[in-house]
Parts: C-alpha cells; structure tokens; sequence
C-alpha cells in the first residue's frame, strides 16, 4: 500500500445532516485519517477545513474532482455516500452501497435519486477497477445477486456509533426512533400499540425528522384510535435528547418494511436499550434473538411480544443481555481497520 494516494468524496464533513449515510461518512473518515497505514497519504475532497481542495458544490463538482483524481497516476478513489462522482473517475474506486432501496423500491426515494443510482451503479459494474464496500451481509447478499457480481469485488462491513448511552431508571414508554418516512412503517407500529393500549401503563414516542404527509397519517391515526394522549410524536430531536431517550426507553421498537443497516438498533443497543425489530435480513444480523423479532403480516404478533415482555420484566433483562454481545462488532476503529485490509 506504498505511495498510495486515497481521494476520498469529504463533502459529509461540511454538513450536519443526521441522515445514515452522512453519520457513516463522517464517522469512517475520522477513523481513517486515525488509523492510516504508513506510505498512504488521504486527500479529502470536499473539506471545507481544508481550503486547498475545497469546492463549490454545483453541477460541475463532480467534473472537478474527477478531472484531479484522472490526472493522479498514484490515485485510488473512494466514495461513502455517492455513485455519481465514482462514475466520471477512471483510477481505482472503492464505492460504498447502502442499500438497494433506489432497484427494489424506487417509489421510496424519489425519482431523481432513484434514477442516479440506477444509472450510475449499472456504470460502474462495467469497469474493472471499481470494488464495493456493503454496509451489511445481506446488503452485500443483495449486490452480488442484483447484478451477478463476483464475489472479489464485494467487501462486507459495518457501521459504527459513538454515541455514549447513560445508565437511568427507565420510564414506562417504548420508542421508534428514526426517520418518519412510510419505509420505517411507525403506522404498523401504532397498530399494534392500539391493540394494547388499554392494557399497559406504557406510553409510546415516535421520534424523529420525516416527511409531513407521512407524519399528517399518523397523527390522524392516533386521533382515530383514541391514541392522542398515549403517543408523542417529537419529531426531529438533539443528540443530547436522542441519548436521554434511548437511554429511558423500555425497549425501541424498529418496524421497518426494507433497509440497507440499521444504526438505531446499536445506538439503541448502546444506551442500555433492548430492541424489538422486524424480521428483514439487516435487522436479524444487528438482533439474531427470535424472540425479540416479528413478521410484519399483521401488527397481532408484535402485540403480543411487547405485552410479554412488559408483563415479564427479567426477561427483557435477559434479552438485554444477550443483544448487547454484538456491539463489540460495530466499532469504528475495527471497521477502519478492516477496511485498509480491503486495500492491500
């Protein structure tokens, strides 16, 4: 890895947005610049700290970088957030996949998005020197079966959080704490706290930033039901509130229908939170507990996991304690370290 030049696409250090993709970003370039082999020198285009190689970001940014990463005999390309830069870049790339949302559901992510990254990915899997980082097993499952892809080409890895969880009396409510939007399905969630909601003292909070249509529906569901006084729907909230959520929560409840990872599953993991989620391939690599999953064919099931488990307190302890044996895999230095392996 001697003389190696890394571009790496650094836009996601200039912005604050608290999406998956930009935390992931942000979190790995720090752990990269600390954990950087000796002969490899990081270029972080985008940086706004460093005014040598930052741009401005319009149209013709992508062009920019491309052109200077082209021209870099020693140069090797990585992306953690997008295709499109990726695509104008004829050096060596490592390029990271999310998810598979913008193929299997494009619905979900809006036309323009959808149709980059279909475009885009479809591209690359033409070039020989372009390798991909997957943010799960089943993301890279998916990948490798989507597009027929030799296995060489794909690298599985994970995602890590820094969020420092507070040891607190818990408070009797569940939490669903991600973005509002029909694919993280909190409507299935309300369903079956309806079923039970007069029959626990509990209380549930949806939390989170999202679409207000979407979030329109679910206050009009909670009306409907009778729900208004038993569900707080916060919206967007601080880190700092974040931690005392997740940290005070019972249990987090995670519904959703498709995803690339899961980081709320560890942030809640690392708050002291046992978690509930929805049998899709991501979720059971984060929570292999059969007993703390559900099918999503019908709110009844998840129902009666969460009535079991409040009626059973040592049990949610126990399961506390078997979840959190995971976290040890989803650190940042072991995911950069894992990462410069992928380079050699």
């Amino acid at each position: 890895m001697s003389n190696l030049k890394l571009y790496i696409d650094a836009r996601s250090l200039c912005n604050n947005i608290q999406d998956g993709k930009n935390i992931y970003a942000r979190e790995l370039i720090r752990s990269l610049k600390n954990t950087k082999p000796h002969g490899v020198e990081l270029v972080l285009i985008g940086d706004c700290k460093n005014p040598k190689i930052d741009f401005s970001f319009n149209r013709l940014w992508h062009f920019k970088v491309a052109k200077i990463v082209n021209n870099d005999h020693d140069a090797m390309f990585f992306s953690p957030t997008s295709f499109l830069t990726a695509c104008l870049i004829q050096r060596p790339s490592l390029v990271t996949v999310h998810d598979l949302i913008a193929f299997m559901h494009p619905s979900q992510v809006g036309f323009k998005a959808a149709f980059i990254e279909n475009i885009c990915l479809r591209l690359l899997n033409y070039r020989s020197n372009v390798q991909y980082l997957t943010v799960s097993d089943s993301t890279k499952c998916a990948l490798k079966s989507f597009f027929t892809l030799p296995k060489k080409k794909i690298h599985s890895s994970s995602i890590g959080t820094l969020i420092q969880g507070i040891k607190t009396p818990k408070k009797n409510y569940f939490l669903c704490l991600q973005a509002m939007i029909p694919r993280k399905n909190q409507l299935f969630l309300l369903k079956a706290f309806a079923e039970i909601a007069d029959q626990v003292s509990n209380n549930l909070i949806l939390a989170g930033y999202g679409d207000p249509k979407y979030i329109k529906q679910l206050h009009k569901f909670c009306k409907a039901n009778g729900l208004e006084q038993r569900v707080k729907i916060l919206g967007a909230v601080s880190e700092k509130q974040k931690v005392e959520l997740y940290s005070q929560a019972q249990c987090c409840i995670f519904p959703n229908l498709y995803e690339g990872f899961g980081m709320p599953l560890i942030e809640s993991l690392k708050c002291h939170t046992p978690i509930l989620t929805a049998q899709i391939p991501p979720f059971i690599e984060v929570n292999p507990n059969s007993e703390a999953q559900f099918e999503l064919k019908s709110p009844k099931q998840l129902s009666h996991i969460m009535l079991h488990f409040l009626k059973h307190p040592k049990a949610l302890e126990d399961l506390y304690a078997k979840q959190k044996t995971v976290l040890d895999h989803y650190d940042w230095t072991k995911i950069a370290q894992s990462f410069w392996k992928i380079l050699k």
